[in-house]
């Protein structure tokens, strides 16, 4: 069972989001690096308005995060069935 309070009161601590401009810097940045790599998505995402921008690039780090949380909490279990990971 995933823990989203708690993948969410991580990300904030991880990323250090205090503000909205630090997140909205966090976006361009991102999007900076989707435009070098991605090409064909970058050209589709300049069609759209800056709000569907921002919904796509938040619910891509959700997407990221909870698969994160998800390996952390298997690792967890793991190291339980192997006696405390020793």
């Amino acid at each position: 069972k995933v823990d989203y309070e708690g993948a969410w009161k991580e990300l904030k601590e991880d990323m250090g989001f205090t503000s909205p401009r630090d997140l909205y810097q966090t976006i361009v940045l991102h999007m900076e690096k989707l435009e070098q790599k991605h090409t064909h998505d970058y050209i589709d995402l300049k069609r759209r308005s800056d709000k569907e921008i921002a919904d796509y690039c938040l619910k891509k780090y959700a997407e990221m995060y909870l698969e994160l949380v998800e390996l952390k909490n298997k690792l967890k279990e793991f190291a339980k069935d192997k006696g405390g990971g020793k």
